[in-house]
C-alpha cells in the first residue's frame, strides 16, 4: 500500500510536472505563432470615406492621411489574438517615421472608458492613434468580418494588403512589405 502511494504521488509529480512544461511550450508557440506575412489584394480597393473618432476627441479621415502609407487595425479589448498583435504593431509604428507611415487601431468595445482602463495597462504604453468605434460603424464600412482584421493602405488611398487573424507587424516579411509600399 505504502508502495502505491509513493508511485501515485511520484505520478502526480511527473503529471504536474507535463502541464507546466506543455503550459511553457503553449506560451512560447502562441507567441511564435503571430503569422509573419500579409495577403495582397490583386487589385487594390478604395478605403471608405469618413470620418473616425479618436479616443482622445480629434476626429482623422483617411483623406487626411494621404500621402502616408497607413495601418489601420480592427480590435478589441476581449480578443486575445488582438492584444497579442498590439505591440507588434506599435514596433512597426516606432520603425517607420510618421510622414510615411502612421497607424490607426480602430478600437470595437462599446465604451471609451473599457478602452481607455485596458490600455492603461500596456508597458510599454501604445503611442499610436486609437479610433473608437462603438457604434461599429468603420466596422461596417471597411466590411470587416472579424478581428483582428487589419488593411495596408498605400499613399494614395488604395487597400493594398489585408490580415485577417493575428500577425507580427515587426517580422522582417511584413516591415518589408510596408518599406517597399513607402518606396513606391
Amino acid at each position: 500500500m505504502l508502495k502505491a502511494l509513493i508511485i501515485l504521488k511520484q505520478s502526480r509529480h511527473q503529471l504536474l510536472a507535463f502541464f507546466l512544461i506543455a503550459l511553457l511550450v503553449s506560451q512560447s508557440a502562441q507567441a511564435a505563432s503571430l503569422e509573419e506575412s500579409l495577403h495582397q489584394l490583386g487589385t487594390p480597393m478604395v478605403t471608405p470615406r469618413g470620418d473616425m473618432l479618436l479616443l482622445d476627441g480629434r476626429v482623422i479621415s483617411m483623406a487626411d492621411l494621404r500621402g502616408k502609407v497607413v495601418l489601420v487595425n480592427f480590435w478589441a479589448t476581449w480578443c486575445p489574438p488582438c492584444v497579442e498583435e498590439l505591440p507588434t504593431i506599435q514596433q512597426a509604428w516606432d520603425h517607420f517615421p510618421r510622414r510615411d507611415f502612421e497607424v490607426l487601431a480602430v478600437a470595437l468595445d462599446n465604451e471609451t472608458a473599457t478602452v481607455t482602463r485596458f490600455l492603461s495597462k500596456f508597458t510599454p504604453k501604445l503611442k499610436f492613434p486609437i479610433v473608437f468605434d462603438g457604434t461599429l460603424e468603420q466596422y461596417r464600412l471597411w466590411n470587416v468580418g472579424g478581428v483582428p482584421t487589419t488593411y495596408i493602405v498605400d499613399r494614395d488611398g488604395n487597400i493594398r494588403y489585408l490580415a485577417v487573424g493575428a500577425r507580427n507587424y515587426a517580422s522582417r516579411p511584413i516591415l518589408k512589405n510596408l518599406s517597399d509600399l513607402m518606396a513606391e
